[in-house]
């Protein structure tokens, strides 16, 4: 039985990203589309740690490589 678990969090200039997890699946929806280039790297750490507190707050062990 897959279960959906998903949480929207505010990132800094007015981005917000939705977090999903349905089963084994993990997306990440921008609004508005996912910055690149300065903007991006702006707002990456903050991203990551509201990544992390999602996965953290799912229960299930993981393990996360960022490229």
């Amino acid at each position: 039985m897959n279960c959906t678990y998903r949480r929207t969090c505010a990132l800094p200039h007015g981005f917000k990203v939705e977090f999903i997890l349905d089963g084994a699946r993990f997306d990440a929806k921008w609004s508005p589309k996912m910055p690149h280039g300065k903007r991006a790297r702006q707002l990456l750490p903050h991203y990551q740690r509201e990544r992390n507190a999602f996965l953290s707050s799912t229960g299930i062990r993981t393990l996360v490589v960022d490229l």
